[in-house]
């Protein structure tokens, strides 16, 4: 299908799908716009290690390390309320929460959330797929997603260090009342590194391969209703599975959503390398 016809289809997509809030139908303004990305799009995992030096592989050792460090969690129960969740997110400022303290993310979650939990045997087999593999290209990546049934994935926020509480607070508060999508059901923030003057967000989807990608589309535009202006984008959980990172080869993010000033909203650029994969297996 030509690209051309895959963009009228997201735009379709933020033009016509109609979200339900506390009572009423909002619907995404008929003026958004789809552009055309970029040639730098940084991916914006690259958090706290944005040297020139680092590699792909460094970045994912870095990022499996981070992993096996202790996280502070907050549950959102059906009896937790927004003074509890207030309280823990003041007594755990990202600003503060410092890494070499032993704490890596600080995570909010409901109880249900199991996206994103691949067992070990599964990620073993897709690594071995991808190192047997001849093609290593985008549209490769979206079939092992398909292939292994991976198809989370995450919205990524890199915000500076000054204005990271107030933005994290206004993730954390929209995952306990479900404000992102019925099925956004946890978020994480980076702690405090030395010398580091970003942190990185990531909000959880779970499955940029329905049809349409509306789940996806749909949680940038409830994150852009928050007031929330930073470049974002979006990495599929199987990107971090075969390591793809920034500094790689392969682009680790398949798409960018930018905040318009005049247009008070945000626009989607589609990396070109994923068109026909995402059309073909949203498809399927």
């Amino acid at each position: 299908m030509p690209r051309g016809k895959f963009i009228d289809r997201i735009r379709e997509q933020k033009q016509e799908s109609k979200f339900h809030e506390e009572g009423e139908d909002v619907k995404l303004r008929p003026d958004e716009c789809i552009s055309t990305p970029s040639a730098d799009t940084n991916d914006l995992e690259s958090l706290l290690m944005s040297k020139l030096t680092l590699t792909s592989d460094d970045l994912w050792k870095r990022a499996e390390e981070r992993k096996m460090m202790k996280w502070n969690e907050f549950v959102c129960g059906e009896d937790s309320t927004f003074e509890q969740l207030e309280k823990w997110l003041d007594e755990n400022r990202p600003s503060v929460i410092d890494i070499k303290d032993g704490t890596s993310w600080l995570y909010v979650k409901h109880p249900m959330e199991t996206r994103g939990k691949y067992d070990a045997e599964l990620r073993k087999e897709a690594l071995e797929a991808w190192a047997k593999s001849k093609e290593k290209t985008n549209e490769k990546v979206i079939e092992f997603a398909h292939r292994f049934g991976v198809k989370g994935g995450k919205w990524l926020i890199m915000a500076p260090s000054e204005d990271i509480d107030a933005i994290w607070f206004k993730i954390a508060t929209a995952i306990l009342r479900k404000e992102l999508g019925e099925n956004v059901l946890s978020a994480k923030v980076s702690t405090n590194e030395e010398n580091g003057d970003k942190h990185v967000i990531c909000i959880y989807t779970n499955n940029f391969l329905e049809q349409k990608q509306s789940e996806v589309l749909r949680c940038e535009f409830l994150i852009r209703k928050l007031g929330i202006k930073c470049r974002m984008s979006y990495k599929p959980d199987i990107c971090s599975i075969l390591g793809i990172y920034r500094c790689h080869t392969l682009k680790p993010s398949i798409l960018v959503s930018n905040y318009s000033p005049r247009e008070q909203a945000g626009s989607i650029e589609v990396e070109d390398e994923v068109y026909e994969a995402l059309q073909f297996y949203s498809s399927l």
